[in-house]
């Protein structure tokens, strides 16, 4: 059957695809519904107490992360890959920072503060943190976007940074990352498996209620792995038990840059399984779209407790922005907000344009990076290593412990 659909047209593996009741699928491309049709006879013919396994077995996996004592922490940036981003800071309520086609309501806009600054570099405490605990940062990132990562003076000496080579994307990073703490003397942040990682996010969402008076109908951000998203939703249910902001759940909007789609593709077939994505081709997308740091490839999507879940529970979305449509809105954001933001808050504002909110709404979008260019940026971390992508573990880890010794 694998080869038949190989021979058919896009038209009858539509038609397949209807009678087996897969939804929004006229944006697929051809292979990706071969894919995903070969990918449902797979799970067809799976054992329901193997999946049921693997179901429970996920569950488990957004609980927290296991520390150990005497190991070398391998640090992250933030999830969506941007190192720059850290503590967020409460702003004002603006309703009029965006005009879509139907009438914004209120709105909230976080932001973040700037790379110089201690807490906004992914390293915990600051600097003595750093210079009591040795640590590579940051295992999520390409060598081509070295100039995501800059700062105001000097980091100390113990801070190590291990780049993918060019070519490469946000996924061939975090593999590297994933080598090296196979090796004993390290260990993983956790990334969204990190319960203090997603509460640190959660807390924009806590200051927009705090700051609004009540929780927002709608939270509109770009996503890459999608952790910050999860946060949200993890913070609103807190705000609920809380009962002095409301009972509502926000309605999550999340949106990624096209072409790179691999959540907006598995939303657009309601897929909890992520659709396969041809590493390659993975790669040329990555490198045409602007907000090259949403490029995450292996999500914690259809995890228990993941996106999928969380957009399941509140109703959301997955939206699609052109580079186009990212440029437009970040003109409007700095010409009606006077601040400069980065191409994947870019993908946010433009999501929120397209969709558009009902006129009464209150809704919370997450600039997730802004102001860069009238910032001090004097020094830029060089990577201590840099892997090519076919790398073998042996390789990775021998290297990277002599960083340490």
């Amino acid at each position: 059957m694998e080869m038949q659909y190989e021979k058919m047209s896009l038209v009858e593996l539509k038609s397949i695809a209807k009678e087996k009741k897969l939804k929004n699928i006229s944006t697929l491309r051809k292979q990706n519904l071969i894919n995903l049709l070969k990918d449902m006879e797979k799970q067809a013919n799976s054992k329901p107490s193997e999946e049921q396994q693997a179901h429970k077995t996920e569950g488990r996996s957004l609980t927290g992360n296991t520390q150990s004592e005497g190991k070398t922490l391998i640090g992250s940036a933030q999830p969506e890959g941007r190192p720059q981003m850290g503590n967020a800071q409460t702003v004002r309520q603006n309703p009029q920072a965006v005009k879509p086609a139907r009438t914004v309501g209120r709105s909230f806009h976080s932001t973040a503060m700037t790379a110089g600054d201690d807490k906004a570099q992914g390293m915990g405490a600051g600097r003595k943190f750093v210079r009591q605990n040795p640590a590579i940062l940051n295992k999520r990132l390409p060598e081509d976007n070295l100039n995501a990562l800059w700062f105001d003076e000097p980091l100390d000496d113990c801070v190590k940074l291990v780049a993918a080579a060019a070519g490469g994307d946000y996924f061939d990073a975090i593999h590297i990352g994933n080598e090296v703490v196979a090796d004993p003397m390290f260990f993983a942040e956790g990334g969204a498996k990190n319960v203090a990682r997603r509460d640190g996010m959660g807390t924009t969402t806590l200051s927009a209620a705090t700051t609004i008076g009540r929780i927002p109908d709608y939270y509109f951000q770009a996503v890459g792995s999608g952790t910050g998203a999860i946060a949200a939703w993890e913070a609103n249910m807190r705000l609920i038990g809380d009962g002095r902001f409301g009972e509502n759940k926000m309605c999550l909007v999340v949106s990624q840059n096209a072409p790179f789609l691999p959540m907006y593709e598995a939303w657009e077939c309601d897929s909890r399984a992520m659709l396969p994505y041809d590493d390659v081709q993975a790669r040329l997308d990555a490198e045409e779209i602007d907000a090259k740091v949403l490029s995450n490839r292996r999500p914690p999507w259809g995890i228990a407790g993941g996106l999928y879940d969380a957009l399941k529970d509140t109703n959301g979305e997955v939206m699609a922005v052109t580079n186009d449509e990212l440029r437009a809105a970040a003109q409007l954001f700095e010409k009606t907000d006077g601040v400069d933001i980065h191409p994947a808050a870019a993908v946010a504002v433009a999501s929120l344009i397209k969709r558009g909110v009902e006129r009464d709404a209150t809704v919370m979008l997450n600039i997730t990076g802004g102001g860069e260019r009238g910032a001090k940026k004097s020094f830029y971390l060089k990577p201590s290593l840099v892997f090519p992508l076919g790398a073998t573990r042996e390789e990775i880890t021998t290297k990277t412990k002599k960083l340490f010794k």
